[in-house]
């Protein structure tokens, strides 16, 4: 069989499972049960009814994947000690009805364990190399198309990689994490566990317990893997809710001004022969297409040809008007000094356009210049590059609050602390590898630091 035709099997086993449930009364009814304990602990974190917090997740943008993730939850948990969780229920009833691939799905997802796993490597549409967060594991190779070109390295999956038919496969459900947020995660599981450690020995030394479980710190572990999804789907969910009002960053140019995009239409009051004649004989003005110059932050016969430097502004010579745009307040000031000293007799006051960043950055999308013409744009590049090294070197030296206070160079040298540093350098390559505007290199911090990057 295909593997087209294995996964139309697949899809279609999931939708008569979803389709059992939701005709199914007693299954449908504890759904319902089960959708509101996973929301119960955002609602109370919000301060705010179950119900609205389940509108909140599942009437947005992400409520496919909470939904995908939830359900998943709902159709592998046996309850109450039960034998058969609703996909045994299910097999058991109808699953005369699916092919051979998807019954054998269906078993391989009845028996998973949902884990939390790190993203080693990453090959867009072929693969994704994962192993248990937290751990030096080998990894386990996942052939998987869709899930590999959302994912980057460094970032953390609560998902279940299944072994079907002897190769690893995630299943559907899945959430996505930053590495701070996965190891905030496996903090407050460790912490729930102690917790249930003490408050069963305290239970015993009452008489409320007759006696601890015979194996305690295992029986402790797997109530904290039972725990793992319910956390995980609060802490993803705050995060959705949080990045809808999370500003627009504030990114800088080569002078190190806020980068605030303005354009300026001076009115040809003028000769206009003579107007361009004034900018041509310009030092800091070089000419590309005709009735198009760059403006340079000194004269471009001193520019040497390996030398990295900022174009200022670009000029544009229009019929009746001389447009001027400049990435930062600053420099517009500039320019129109420098016009008004070169042809101040040719043109008039301007008029200026405002324009932020993110407003600039919505409007090019949908423009017929591509992203990846305008993240390899020399300016933008150079901007975001140097602007980042000077940025990251030194934050070495500076105390992170990520870092419990300390700086990157203390935590590296400390075998103690070292861990976090390699946790916070994994949080910077995978903020800017989710980037769409820098592809940044990190590896001089992890050599500068004295870390294995692996």
């Amino acid at each position: 069989m295909s593997k087209l035709k294995q996964r139309k099997e697949i899809d279609k086993a999931i939708a008569h499972l979803r389709q059992f449930q939701e005709e199914n009364a007693p299954w449908d009814a504890l759904m319902d049960e089960f959708l509101s304990q996973m929301f119960a602990p955002l609602a109370k974190r919000l301060a705010i009814s179950v119900e609205d917090a389940e509108a909140q997740i599942m009437d947005g943008d992400y409520g496919f994947m909470a939904y995908g993730y939830l359900f998943e939850e709902f159709a592998t948990a046996r309850r109450d000690g039960a034998p058969r969780n609703m996909i045994d229920e299910y097999l058991q009833q109808r699953g005369w009805r699916e092919g051979t691939h998807g019954r054998r799905y269906l078993r391989t997802l009845s028996e998973s364990d949902l884990d939390l796993w790190e993203v080693v490597d990453c090959r867009p549409g072929v693969c994704v190399d994962v192993r248990r967060f937290g751990t030096q594991d080998k990894p386990t190779r996942v052939k998987e198309q869709s899930a590999s070109e959302g994912l980057r390295p460094w970032d953390c999956i609560a998902a279940r990689v299944c072994r079907f038919e002897s190769h690893p496969m995630f299943a559907g459900g899945m959430l996505v994490f930053t590495p701070s947020q996965a190891g905030m995660m496996q903090r407050t599981l460790a912490n729930l566990g102690k917790e249930l450690k003490v408050l069963l020995k305290t239970a015993q030394t009452a008489g409320d317990l007759e006696e601890l479980p015979e194996n305690l710190d295992e029986y402790i572990n797997l109530e904290m893997r039972d725990k793992l999804a319910e956390v995980a789907f609060t802490v993803w969910c705050t995060n959705v809710l949080d990045a809808q009002d999370r500003p627009f960053p504030q990114m800088f140019n080569m002078d190190d001004e806020p980068i605030e995009v303005r354009r300026q239409r001076f009115p040809i009051i003028g000769d206009r022969e003579a107007l361009r004649h004034s900018l041509g004989s310009s030092p800091v003005l070089s000419e590309g297409e005709e009735g198009c110059w760059a403006w340079y932050p000194k004269p471009v016969g001193e520019i040497a040809q390996d030398e990295r430097v900022s174009i200022h502004g670009h000029l544009w010579l229009k019929d009746k008007s001389l447009e001027l745009e400049t990435n930062s307040a600053n420099r517009a000031e500039r320019g129109k000094a420098l016009l008004q000293a070169l042809a101040g007799d040719h043109l008039g006051e301007p008029l200026t356009i405002h324009e932020n960043l993110e407003r600039a950055l919505q409007e090019h999308a949908g423009s017929e210049e591509s992203d990846d013409d305008f993240n390899a744009s020399p300016e933008v590049q150079a901007v975001l590059q140097a602007h980042l090294t000077a940025h990251y070197r030194k934050t070495l030296d500076e105390t992170i609050p990520m870092l419990n206070g300390k700086t990157p160079r203390a935590c590296a040298a400390n075998p103690q602390t070292r861990h976090e540093v390699i946790e916070w350098l994994k949080y910077l390559e995978n903020m800017s590898a989710r980037s769409p505007n820098s592809d940044y290199d990190f590896s001089w911090m992890w050599q500068e630091l004295g870390l294995d990057r692996e």
